[in-house]
């Protein structure tokens, strides 16, 4: 929630973010009602903070000053069953939906960006784990804009990386 919340008008710049600048807005969040303050509590800046100070922040802040940021994109897509599983047939139509947490528009095409908390040791689990995913959302995105998804991208909260997938 607080990635889909971060306010990249108030932090342009997302490395320059203090700690204090940061509690200051986790606190303007309580007080406007968009988060609990049980989540405020568990939204500590070492959780966050590392996250400001990457890349792929960065980029997401000159998106979002373009006007081509988007987050909580959801979406539905018809794909063959088969492609879910092999034994699956392939004439019959299997919906997938889900909520994409961000793509950007960079130089004509899409970065696709997807958060994870998983708890895990390796960028190599995370990958295992969602490739399909993501390739499934890299494929609907190109379908409902007509762009190429040129970089699927996971970005490890835990880890505290941005991870190419």
């Amino acid at each position: 929630r607080c990635m889909q919340l971060l306010d990249y008008h108030r932090f342009p710049h997302p490395a320059s973010v203090t700690e204090d600048a940061f509690l200051v807005w986790r606190t303007e969040l309580v007080q406007t009602g968009q988060i609990l303050a049980a989540e405020a509590a568990l939204l500590v800046p070492s959780l966050i903070l590392p996250f400001l100070r990457t890349q792929l922040a960065e980029r997401m802040a000159a998106a979002d000053r373009r006007g081509r940021l988007r987050r909580e994109q959801p979406f539905v897509m018809g794909i063959p069953a088969n492609r879910l599983k092999d034994s699956f047939p392939a004439e019959e139509t299997v919906l997938i939906q889900g909520i994409i947490d961000a793509f950007f528009i960079e130089d004509g095409e899409i970065v696709l960006v997807d958060y994870k908390s998983d708890h895990v040791r390796e960028a190599e689990t995370l990958i295992g784990r969602y490739k399909k995913q993501l390739e499934l959302y890299a494929e609907a995105l190109e379908k409902i804009t007509g762009l190429r998804v040129k970089e699927k991208l996971i970005y490890s909260i835990i880890l505290e990386r941005t991870i190419p997938v």
